[in-house]
C-alpha cells in the first residue's frame, strides 16, 4: 500500500496591538527631538563661539589702538628729548630733565611692548577660535572692522569635543537645572 489524499491547511492569524504603533511614533518622536537638539547645541555652540571672536577680535583691535597711541607718544617724548638735549648742550638746563625724559620714553617703550603682546595673544586667540594655523594667520592693518569666518560646526560632531569644556558644561547645567526645575550636582 500507499496511501493517498490531499490536506490542506491554511492559516491567517492577525493581532493589531496599537502600544507597538505609538512605540514607533515615540521612537520617531524621539529621534526627532535627538536631531533638533544636535542643531539648537549647534546653534549654541556658535553663538558662543561667535561672541568669543568678537570678545577677541575688540581685545585686538583696543591693543592695536593702544599701541598707535603709545607710538605717536613715544615719537612726541623723543622730540621733547631733543629739544631738552639741546637745552643741556647749550648749558640752559641741568641733565636731570633729560634724565626724567629718558626715564619716560623707557616707561612708554614698556608699554609699547605690553601693547604687542596684547594685541599677538588677542591675534592667536581669534586664530584658534576660527580653527586657522597661527603661521597662515593674520588680521591685517586694515581699519574696516571685518569679522573672520566662523568655522562650520556640525551637529553632533564636536559634541565629545565641546562637552569637557567647563563653560559649555556649566550652561548645559543651567539649561537642564531650568528646564527640570531641579539643581543638578555640576560635573566639570
Amino acid at each position: 500500500g500507499t496511501i493517498e489524499g490531499n490536506k490542506y491547511a491554511a492559516g491567517f492569524d492577525t493581532a493589531w496591538q496599537f502600544d507597538v504603533w505609538r512605540r514607533i511614533a515615540h521612537t520617531v518622536e524621539a529621534a526627532d527631538a535627538e536631531v533638533g537638539m544636535a542643531h539648537a547645541f549647534a546653534g549654541q555652540i556658535e553663538m558662543v563661539l561667535s561672541t568669543e571672536v568678537a570678545v577677541a577680535y575688540w581685545q585686538f583691535r583696543a591693543a592695536e589702538s593702544q599701541l598707535d597711541i603709545l607710538t605717536s607718544i613715544r615719537e612726541s617724548r623723543l622730540e621733547a628729548k631733543k629739544l631738552l638735549q639741546a637745552q643741556v648742550d647749550a648749558g640752559l638746563l641741568n641733565e636731570q630733565k633729560l634724565s626724567l625724559a629718558q626715564k619716560e620714553i623707557f616707561n612708554i617703550q614698556t608699554q609699547i611692548a605690553q601693547a604687542r603682546k596684547k594685541r599677538d595673544f588677542a591675534e592667536n586667540e581669534i586664530a584658534t577660535l576660527v580653527v586657522v594655523p597661527l603661521a597662515e594667520f593674520s588680521m591685517g592693518k586694515t581699519r574696516d572692522y571685518q569679522f573672520p569666518a566662523l568655522p562650520a560646526i556640525t551637529p553632533g560632531l564636536p559634541a565629545d569635543i565641546l562637552a569637557r569644556r567647563a563653560d559649555l558644561v556649566t550652561v548645559d547645567q543651567d539649561r537642564l537645572e531650568r528646564f527640570t526645575g531641579c539643581k543638578q550636582v555640576r560635573r566639570l
